[in-house]
């Protein structure tokens, strides 16, 4: 479903020093699967986040990707500015802060995600509730963010993300604003998407915890590259800790000839995930228009 083919991302290709946010990173993520990205703030987690959930203004960022990444056998490497828009609108985006509107229901900012792509209203009159009642928020509908949990709120940024069925989760930090005992009910909650509805979920943490309960597959990054790709894996304290200047990237372990990832904490595009405004906001409309023939 996934797949990173040599894929390097290179800022200031031409200065003396190029930064390298990732390098050579080699991955395959199949279809239903559950992977965590982790590595110290920095290591690339971020960077292949937004590769995936398309990034229009690389080049006017002065950035240089080589190799290639692949969603459902499509090249989405640099795909055209008009293209991402309907590249979205099958991947769900989960940020750590939320980012609901606040000014509207629970109901009306998961209903906005349908709007913003013209559903019609009966549609998001049935997938609204839907949503919602997987998340186990339904009774809190008509609820705006300031009288909600953070738990809660999270879990409505959730349903947001799934009311269009996405096919591809992808999660940025998403319980690291939360105690340990909310974070396993959201933790719960991404895990009945992932075996009810077979949604491939990519999540970027550095909840401990949360990675050595689920022992999912694990992906661990340091400066840029893979370091180890564990099918059942567990989080290693050294994984926070970003290495010294003096620490040379030869003494990397290469990992295993299977696929590799990442997915980077280091600014792509100028600034993290979380940071993006929730796509058809007006920080970051959806352009209108028809889909290309042919």
């Amino acid at each position: 479903m996934i797949k990173f083919e040599n894929v390097t991302v290179c800022y200031n290709p031409h200065a003396r020093h190029p930064d390298h946010a990732v390098e050579e990173i080699n991955l395959d993520i199949k279809k239903g699967e559950w992977v965590f990205f982790v590595g110290h703030s920095g290591a690339g987690k971020s960077t292949l986040i937004k590769l995936l959930h398309g990034n229009p203004h690389t080049a006017s960022h002065g950035i240089h990707i080589t190799g290639k990444v692949l969603l459902e056998d499509i090249d989405i490497t640099h795909l055209p500015a008009n293209e991402v828009p309907f590249l979205r609108r099958k991947i769900g985006v989960i940020f750590q802060d939320f980012q609901l509107l606040a000014q509207k229901t629970a109901w009306e900012n998961v209903a906005f995600a349908l709007r913003v792509i013209g559903a019609p209203q009966q549609r998001i009159a049935r997938e609204v509730p839907r949503a919602l009642e997987t998340v186990g928020l339904l009774h809190r509908a008509q609820a705006r963010p300031n009288e909600l949990s953070g738990g809660e709120q999270q879990r409505v940024a959730i349903a947001r993300a799934i009311v269009n069925e996405p096919y591809l989760l992808l999660a940025d930090e998403p319980t690291g604003n939360l105690d340990p005992e909310t974070a396993a009910g959201i933790a719960a909650v991404l895990e009945r998407i992932n075996a009810e509805r077979g949604t491939t979920v990519v999540m970027a943490t550095h909840d401990h915890h949360l990675v050595d309960t689920l022992q999912r597959r694990v992906v661990r990054l340091r400066e840029g590259r893979i370091i180890s790709d564990e099918e059942h894996g567990i989080y290693h304290p050294e994984d926070d800790i970003k290495p010294s200047p003096e620490d040379s990237k030869s003494t990397f372990i290469e990992p295993p000839a299977k696929p590799k990832t990442d997915f980077g904490d280091a600014p792509f595009g100028g600034e993290s995930l979380q940071n993006e405004a929730p796509l058809g906001t007006p920080e970051n409309p959806i352009p209108q228009f028809n889909r290309p023939k042919g």
